[in-house]
């Protein structure tokens, strides 16, 4: 069985009407997709820093450590198709999960103070 992110051999090489070689153009614009892809969730990651540092609301870093979580998923599923393993796939599990769980409690953190008003709200309205 063939691994899944293993190049392929000259002989089951799709033919190009262009070029007919196992290196023809679609290789390496294979390779540079993954390159921009890589370099651009680089900038994306930096931009959402900058957003977690500045602010300037609670939930605005909230939301950008969920894009940064997300991705990260991206950037390690783009370096695993670079790098040709699957290694990372675990990881990539991993991070979906912790991701998941870190926006949950993020989410449930931003609305405590809400739910603490609003049932202070109704106790008061309640003795009246």
């Amino acid at each position: 069985m063939m691994h899944p992110l293993t190049t392929l051999s000259a002989a089951s090489a799709p033919t190009d009407p262009i070029v007919n070689t196992p290196d023809s153009w679609h290789a390496w614009m294979a390779i540079w997709a993954v390159d921009v892809g890589i370099v651009c969730i680089t900038i994306a990651m930096l931009i959402c820093v900058y957003r977690l540092v500045r602010g300037p609301h609670l939930a605005d870093r909230a939301l950008a450590v969920d894009t940064m979580a997300i991705e990260l998923i991206g950037l390690v599923i783009l370096l695993a198709i670079k790098w040709r393993t699957t290694w990372f796939m675990d990881g990539v599990l991993v991070l979906s999960l912790l991701g998941f769980a870190g926006t949950v409690a993020m989410a449930q953190y931003i609305a405590r103070p809400h739910l603490r008003r609003a049932r202070e709200m109704t106790l008061t309205q309640g003795d009246g």
